[in-house]
């Protein structure tokens, strides 16, 4: 099967089952493989909505399913405006502090993830504002990475950037102490 098909196959059957952990038993697919193939249509309503809006990308929706532990269209007891502040936060947020909420939600699970975004989001309050001149053609790579990643914007883009590549300077230097 071509990847189109595999999509279409799988998203039909979870269509079928409205849950990736029932779909994924019912067909012998892979949990992991019943993710990779179905996205929009896992997503809760609340979401899909913001997300036909244009309030946010389908990567920001999918992270807050992911994060919220919904993986059907059922929300359960969770209010809809938690998760709509969830995606609108989570979208301000930079790839690295995403993953860091992802991180204190998992050694804190009971922890409320409003709360866990707002922490990691105010530490980032405390930054500084730095404004430089870059070539077009730099610019318009970061525009390219910025729409690759689905970042929200150039500046988000940017301290991605910057911050990654901190980080490998960081692991070469310590490997060059080494040596």
């Amino acid at each position: 099967m071509t990847e189109a098909d595999k999509i279409a196959a799988v998203t039909a059957c979870f269509n079928e089952f409205n849950n990736m952990k029932t779909t994924s038993e019912k067909t012998g697919i892979s949990y992991n493989d019943v993710r990779k193939y179905v996205k929009f249509e896992r997503l809760p309503q609340v979401l899909k909505d913001m997300k036909t809006d244009g309030k946010i990308m389908l990567n920001t929706a999918l992270e807050t399913a992911d994060l919220m532990a919904l993986e059907s269209s059922d929300i359960g007891n969770i209010p809809e405006e938690e998760i709509r502040s969830c995606a609108i936060n989570l979208k301000s947020l930079s790839t690295k502090q995403k993953k860091r909420v992802k991180e204190i939600h998992h050694e804190k699970p009971q922890a409320p993830i409003p709360d866990i975004i707002e922490d990691v989001r105010t530490k980032r309050q405390t930054t500084v504002n730095v404004t430089t001149e870059v070539t077009t053609n730099t610019y318009s790579r970061m525009e390219a990475y910025k729409d690759r990643k689905q970042i929200g914007s150039i500046p988000l883009a940017a301290s991605e950037l910057i911050e990654e590549g901190l980080e490998r300077d960081e692991v070469e230097n310590a490997a060059y102490s080494q040596r």
